[in-house]
């Protein structure tokens, strides 16, 4: 049933219910794999946040409910250091980011994060809560 023919399926089912989490389908010939934060013993499972390899990017799916079973702060907590050993593994990669961030501020994502919005405009309503978010790291130069 969710099986897409020429495609990965990669999934982060929410523990503890039956509906939720998040899923990311990537052409397979592209041979994704699933990036794991390496500090396992501090996988949060209550946040739905999923992230795939795709030759030199990072794709990642996250989903911020309305009403958290987390302090916000600890999404954030976990973001950010998880960012970081990502970049440092793959110095060379482009991040993105992207999903339902629902009341989550756009502008303390960015500046916890380093990532840059892309959605400029309401995504339902007034309101932006589907966002993409990017981060390209500089690459060092023999030019000066």
């Amino acid at each position: 049933m969710l099986s897409v023919d020429g495609y990965t399926l990669f999934r982060r089912d929410r523990v503890k219910s039956r509906s939720g989490g998040v899923a990311i389908y990537v052409k397979s010939e592209l041979r994704p794999t699933v990036w794991t934060y390496s500090r396992e013993w501090r996988d949060d499972r209550s946040i739905d946040l999923l992230r795939t390899v795709i030759g030199s990017n990072i794709t990642g799916a996250l989903y911020h409910p309305p009403k958290p079973i987390y302090q916000t702060e600890a999404l954030l907590n976990y973001v950010e250091p998880s960012l970081e050993e990502l970049c440092r593994d793959h110095p060379a990669a482009t991040v993105i980011l992207c999903g339902d961030f629902n009341q989550l501020s756009d502008g303390t994502v960015c500046v916890r994060t380093g990532l840059i919005s892309l959605v400029q405009q309401p995504t339902r309503g007034e309101h932006i809560l589907d966002r993409i978010y990017v981060y390209h790291q500089p690459t060092m130069s023999s030019e000066f």
